[in-house]
């Protein structure tokens, strides 16, 4: 069984958004595509950012969705 990761909302806002450190954001996508959870509440902190485009707003909601 592999591992999963649980995933804060603020980690998965900056990966969405940008603004990571290039090593952090490759790390963060490799453990994001082995499999990750989000709890409910960081679900709803996502979902619930104030997006700068409508863009964002997109990848924001499938990744949520994944």
């Amino acid at each position: 069984m592999g591992t999963t990761y649980l995933l804060d909302s603020n980690c998965a806002i900056y990966l969405v958004k940008g603004g990571l450190d290039k090593g952090v954001e490759q790390e963060l996508r490799k453990a994001t595509a082995l499999g990750f959870n989000l709890s409910v509440v960081s679900q709803i902190e996502l979902l619930g950012y104030d997006f700068p485009t409508s863009e964002v707003k997109s990848i924001t909601e499938k990744f949520v969705a994944q």
